[in-house]
């Protein structure tokens, strides 16, 4: 009775000083922030991909805005980026697009630009060549090697045929300039390929960003990595280097990058910034966090 009392009045005093023996609650430790996910749902590829072709067909002449904010502005970032991510659900998409007369040419023109930009795009922009100009030109842009130069002698397309000076693309320019001034332009361009000093001529053209003929710039960019121009990587380095302002800067950057070449961190972040190098479907997640 004495140690139950005793008890009694020591709770009392505790209760009246506001005291009062509670388990230590659990320390919560820091809150964790869930990272955003780096899978997409192939499901989500069709509406993404309108999404992002809206935007590109309401955007405004962009002039002279460097190619890789014209791209993110455009939605043209994005788009690669998905396609690079899940290009089983995205190919066939942008090729029914690039082929489909009853979309706006704005979407048609836009598919074909996402299909050049893609690694597997070379197939779609195939099949498409035969019907389509614009679609011929872009898969020319991304073949290295001549491997479907059959392809554009049959189109007879002097725009195609101006990177490459076998017989057959020669004669074919030739033919074409004496009736149009478009193809006289590509000759002059095969005149320039087919000269002693050729190499001399493109290292002229890729090295000096105020060269006269500044707007030949992405064509001899193209020649010069299909002809293996020795030391184009060091030439492109010496150009980046230099601090006039340069048109083109974020196409020699792509294709430094794609040669192997040095990079600088500032460089290398903006590569990384734009989805150029890095994982895709991480950056895309990125890009389309509400913000």
């Amino acid at each position: 009775m004495k140690r139950a009392g005793t008890a009694l009045i020591l709770i009392s005093a505790l209760a009246a000083a506001g005291i009062w023996l509670r388990p230590e609650p659990p320390t919560r430790g820091p809150e964790e922030i869930p990272s955003p996910p780096t899978e997409l749902d192939p499901g989500d590829a069709p509406h993404l991909l309108e999404r992002f072709m809206a935007r590109h067909e309401k955007a405004a002449d962009t002039g002279a805005v460097p190619r890789f904010d014209r791209e993110k502005r455009t939605g043209i970032t994005e788009a690669r980026l998905l396609g690079l991510a899940a290009p089983e659900a995205v190919l066939p998409i942008l090729e029914r697009t690039a082929a489909d007369p009853a979309r706006p040419a704005r979407n048609r023109e836009f598919a074909l630009r996402i299909l050049e930009l893609l690694p597997d795009g070379e197939a779609s922009l195939l099949r498409l060549a035969s019907g389509s100009a614009p679609a011929l030109r872009a898969l020319c842009r991304r073949d290295l090697r001549g491997t479907h130069l059959p392809v554009y002698l049959a189109a007879g397309d002097p725009e195609a045929l101006s990177h490459w000076t076998d017989p057959e693309a020669t004669s074919i320019v030739r033919r074409l300039a004496a009736v149009s001034d478009e193809a006289r332009r590509m000759a002059e361009r095969h005149d320039l390929l087919r000269a002693p000093d050729w190499a001399l001529k493109l290292e002229e053209l890729l090295g000096d960003s105020c060269h006269e003929r500044n707007d030949l710039t992405l064509w001899a960019l193209h020649v010069a990595r299909s002809r293996a121009l020795p030391g184009l990587s060091g030439l492109l380095r010496d150009r980046l280097d230099s601090e006039e302002p340069d048109d083109f800067r974020d196409d020699l950057l792509v294709a430094l990058s794609d040669l192997g070449g040095a990079l600088t961190d500032a460089e290398r972040s903006r590569l990384e910034s734009f989805g150029y190098l890095g994982d895709p479907a991480a950056r895309l997640a990125a890009l389309l966090e509400p913000r």
